[in-house]
């Protein structure tokens, strides 16, 4: 034991994701940043991904915090001791807990099973300090494609640490980032622990403002269906997508599971619309057979009940010739739900993919449902990363005497893009003298 913090990262000092940070303060006080998997383990080698072997699981965490709800980032919840509190936001403790909830539904021998809320201390709120073991920390809400982000600083044995977890500047949260720059202006930052996702590769930095714009271009262009792809938990995204159809007169349909992530983060300070009569002319809920029933099988009629009001619902046949013009929510799971509702789609249609490029072949059902029919094809996204630019921009407004970079593929490329740059090696303790 000494008196000297010191910081590891267990994983992604290498890798794209898989984020798992040690800080602790030399006395044996310590938390834990993010529990994930790195983002390009493929599909047959997810389940075999366990923590890092670095990580002491035997001793005393005073904390677990979990900086957003995507996968990279809280994966290994399943593994952690139950006796590790896990501190987080409230939207993405909601997040985390539905989709945990909404995958073991119906499948007793899934995998993942349900947390228990009483694993979760009490959400922290932004810009309040809290205490985690002898640790401070300061949650900063941020701009990200996950709804409920946020930056993290952490004050331990005289040292500050800002841990950046995942963010950009051109989402409608930019606002969040340039307030916590503001916030710090005066502040000395001792470590940066910088994600840096896109310090090299090809990043799309349009806004998602003009991407909306855009949706606006493409429906005013349509003469059929538009079926979209998005991650359902991607609030931003769906903001884009709802905003453009009321600009154009059109309905944007979605699904329950799309439907219950709206009702359960919807609330007066963020105003997300959810489904009801007031929107029914801008925003309706097919029924698929497969979510009726796994609601059904949870208890949640409740919810069916209200999504199947006619004012608020529509059966996936009402899809092959909609009342007025429609974006369909689509993914790979509800092709063979719309063949079976004899859902055909035409040359006058689009197909329009809105997420990560790379994820298109992870839905081959669907991209060959569509290019069977000759629909036309369009890429309408914006990343959920800071482009390069904008990382140097974010370090340079901090100033801190060390930039640990995480989370990227080629992350040396740091060095030659920004000062005082510190590549770490995972499993490595950096001592912070």
């Amino acid at each position: 034991m000494s008196d000297t913090p010191y910081l590891i990262v267990h994983r992604s000092a290498d890798e794209l994701g898989g984020n798992c940070i040690e800080i602790g303060d030399g006395n044996g006080r310590r938390l834990i940043l993010d529990v994930g998997i790195p983002v390009e383990t493929p599909d047959s080698e997810r389940k075999k991904i366990g923590l890092p072997t670095t990580l002491d699981t035997t001793k005393p965490v005073d904390g677990l915090l979990i900086s957003h709800a995507h996968q990279d980032h809280y994966e290994l919840l399943d593994e952690i001791p139950e006796r590790w509190p896990i501190h987080c936001g409230k939207a993405t403790g909601e997040l985390i807990r539905f989709t945990r909830d909404y995958q073991a539904r119906g499948h007793s021998r899934s995998k993942h099973k349900p947390i228990a809320v009483e694993r979760f201390a009490a959400p922290w709120k932004d810009r309040t300090p809290f205490a985690v073991g002898s640790l401070i920390v300061t949650p900063f809400s941020t701009d990200h494609s996950a709804f409920g982000a946020s930056m993290l600083l952490i004050e331990v044995g005289g040292k500050r640490i800002l841990y950046s977890g995942d963010f950009r500047r051109h989402g409608r949260q930019s606002h969040r980032v340039d307030e916590m720059l503001e916030h710090l202006e005066d502040t000395t930052i001792d470590v940066l622990i910088l994600e840096g996702t896109n310090i090299e590769r090809e990043s799309t930095a349009v806004s998602e403002q003009a991407l909306e714009d855009r949706f606006v271009e493409m429906l005013g262009d349509a003469r059929g269906r538009v079926f979209v792809f998005y991650s359902s938990q991607n609030i931003e995204r769906f903001l884009t997508i709802f905003n453009a159809c009321r600009r154009s007169g059109w309905q944007f349909v979605i699904d329950l599971y799309t439907a219950e992530i709206l009702d359960m983060l919807a609330s007066p300070e963020n105003g997300l619309p959810v489904p009801c009569p007031k929107y029914g002319r801008h925003l309706r809920v097919m029924w698929t057979k497969a979510q009726v029933r796994k609601n059904i099988i949870s208890g949640r009629e409740d919810f069916n009940a209200r999504m199947l009001n006619p004012s608020v619902g529509t059966k996936p046949a009402f899809m092959n010739a909609p009342r007025c013009p429609s974006v369909i929510l689509t993914r790979e799971s509800l092709i063979d739900e719309f063949a079976s509702a004899d859902i055909v789609p035409t040359p006058r249609d689009i197909w329009c993919w809105s997420m990560w490029k790379d994820y298109i072949d992870r839905s081959p059902q669907a991209k060959k449902w569509f290019t069977d029919h000759h629909c036309r094809y369009e890429y309408m996204h914006t990343g959920g990363h800071a482009p390069a630019s904008d990382l140097q921009a974010f370090a340079e407004r901090i100033k801190a005497s060390i930039v640990i970079p995480v989370h990227g593929d080629n992350l040396d490329a740091m060095r030659e893009k920004l000062p005082n740059v510190r590549r770490l090696v995972n499993g490595a303790r950096l001592e912070l003298t």
